[in-house]
């Protein structure tokens, strides 16, 4: 099993970012709800939340409530 390293963004654009473990092959993109959800075992890692944007309500109606992994890289324990 591979550790990463992902970024995922959550309507109103708040990132979180975290280290999990998983065999899944991870692309950019929008996510179904449950695959968060998956990721976030006993094993995974908070690394930070940010509210990056609030979004007004015209905002919310274009993009709803949808998520997306927007960045993700292995990750390697330091020796």
């Amino acid at each position: 099993m591979k550790k990463y390293k992902i970024t995922i963004t959550r309507p109103a654009w708040i990132a979180e970012t975290w280290i999990i473990e998983t065999d899944d092959k991870l692309e950019r993109g929008k996510l179904s709800p449950d695959k968060p959800d998956k990721w976030m075992d006993d094993n995974a890692e908070q690394l930070g939340t940010e509210v990056l944007y609030l979004m007004n309500d015209e905002e919310r109606k274009v993009h709803g409530f949808e998520i997306y992994l927007m960045d993700m890289e292995e990750h390697y324990e330091p020796f």
